[in-house]
């Protein structure tokens, strides 16, 4: 048996999870693989001391006519009440983590790292509805003449952003993007401004895993601010590629390409020219085809070439390439890039078949809610090394007002480590029954399709994705094994007396 003090968990709780994973789901696995695995394992946990998912301040050249600068870090930060939301004061700016929450979170995200002396500072961070964030972004003269945009990646809940003193826009949750072209001047820095206003969703929410007699409480928030990656970006004025989705099949040797194009005012011939580099850089396959193109706000062209050469990203094969799309003609001349890995995953009657090889899964379970690289590189070399060779990303609602993820993160080191995951589609369950339990589902099919719909084209790409996965625990709770409730789909207040 493994178990934790109690003062070991107050000092790192990565420590509590470690112990629900050795005795939920890997007893089998513990006792017959060798120990120096189980060490592999416990390394996971050691809880870092800042947020930073990547390297922040570099400008990285995605493209001849495409730019990013991670603006992760330091922020300065105020709250925001009474006198002060409408302007934050100068002399009274403290600091905070970005990613990070001034509420609830702090744990897995970053926090306030210090404080200013008025009086919005002592305010308790579940009682704060709104704070200020400031700092000052770089705008490289190279991006002179492009569209330049800043790229919230989760607000926790919606934001108002200003630069250079010129309101450019809101970003409501989850995520999104606010152009800030003219309020910037390429070769210049400029001056960011965002106030984030903190609001949970309406009245109770069913926990659909809590114990019988208890099975709806009220909805709160689990963490307020910026909770995600935050990228200041530029891309071609004008149209643009705005999506790009690839196809791969070991069965037909092909790779499909779907282009998503945005913008276009002219109908005219687009030339794309698609070349495909491996992971150091080396030029692999050349494409070309020109397709039509109509004068659409949308719309999405799709070339197909052979292919039947290509290593293949497998399990314990990370064989990853990245494709460079140039899209000339109508107006358009852009250049976007991708990474994807080339493998092919179907189904034949009982058995899961990966690049044409039966893979009879052993899987793991992992909490959505890391924050780390470190802790998830680890995590997975760990189960790999315990003999697991697909893992679980636990399908937490996305949806869910302040609930963080990094589920592209999640999808980008299964990638490199050449680990299979089953990731998160948004769970239905907040859409099929309200608070009383009641179906709610006829009217809002639809909007689940939306809200599925935009979760999945951010992280469709990433070959580590075999399967989605959704809806834990829906007909599930903590008394789920008690003889009383055996056979019961929910349960309200009233089973206990019955």
């Amino acid at each position: 048996m493994l178990y934790c003090k109690k003062s070991l968990v107050e000092k790192n709780f990565f420590v509590y999870d470690l112990i629900i994973v050795m005795t939920s789901y890997f007893v089998r696995a513990f006792f017959t693989a060798p120990f120096v695995s189980l060490l592999l394992v416990t390394k996971v946990f050691a809880a870092d001391a800042t947020p930073n998912l990547t390297v922040a301040g570099a400008v990285e050249e995605i493209s001849s006519v495409r730019g990013r600068i991670n603006l992760n870090g330091l922020w300065k930060f105020q709250p925001a009440q009474g006198s002060t939301l409408d302007k934050p004061l100068e002399s009274d700016w403290g600091t905070m983590w970005v990613p990070g929450t001034w509420a609830r979170g702090a744990g897995r995200l970053g926090s306030i790292q210090s404080k200013g002396k008025s009086d919005g500072w002592k305010i308790p961070g579940e009682a704060l509805i709104a704070g200020w964030y400031e700092r000052t972004i770089p705008v490289p003269m190279s991006w002179s003449g492009r569209e330049i945009f800043l790229d919230l990646r989760r607000v926790s809940t919606d934001a108002q952003i200003w630069v250079n003193g010129q309101d450019c826009g809101k970003i409501q949750w989850p995520h999104g993007q606010v152009i800030i072209t003219n309020a910037v001047k390429p070769g210049q820095d400029a001056k960011l401004r965002v106030m984030v206003i903190a609001t949970p969703d309406e009245g109770e929410k069913v926990d659909f895993m809590g114990y019988a007699q208890e099975s709806k409480s009220k909805a709160q928030l689990s963490s307020a601010g910026i909770i995600g990656e935050v990228f200041l970006e530029s891309r071609p004025r004008g149209a643009f590629v705005s999506d790009l989705f690839v196809k791969t099949s070991t069965r037909k040797g092909e790779i499909s390409l779907e282009a998503e194009l945005s913008g276009l005012v002219q109908a005219g011939d687009i030339s794309f020219t698609a070349i495909i580099r491996d992971s150091k850089g080396g030029e692999v396959k050349k494409f070309t085809q020109s397709l039509p193109a109509k004068a659409e706000k949308t719309q999405v062209l799709t070339m197909t070439w052979s292919w039947t050469d290509a290593k293949l990203w497998d399990l314990d094969q990370p064989n990853l390439y990245t494709l460079y799309l140039s899209a000339k003609g109508a107006g358009l001349q852009d250049e976007a890039v991708l990474r994807f890995g080339f493998r092919e995953f179907w189904i034949e009657g009982r058995n899961f078949i990966l690049n044409g090889i039966p893979l009879r899964l052993r899987p793991a379970l992992l909490g959505s809610d890391r924050t780390q690289i470190s802790t998830m590189d680890s995590m997975l070399t760990g189960m790999r090394a315990q003999g697991f060779n697909i893992c679980q990303i636990w399908p937490d609602s996305t949806y869910e007002r302040g609930k963080w993820n990094f589920h592209e993160l999640w999808a980008e080191r299964a990638d490199e480590k050449g680990m299979p995951i089953i990731h998160v589609a948004e769970p239905a369950n907040r859409f099929l029954f309200d608070s009383n339990f009641k179906p709610i589902w006829s009217q809002n099919r639809e909007k689940y399709q939306k809200v599925m719909e935009a979760e999945l084209r951010r992280i469709r790409n990433h070959p580590s994705i075999l399967i989605w996965g959704t809806m834990g625990n829906l007909a599930n709770h903590q008394s789920d094994q008690n003889p009383r409730y055996i056979g019961c789909l929910l349960y309200t207040s009233d089973a206990a007396d019955e």
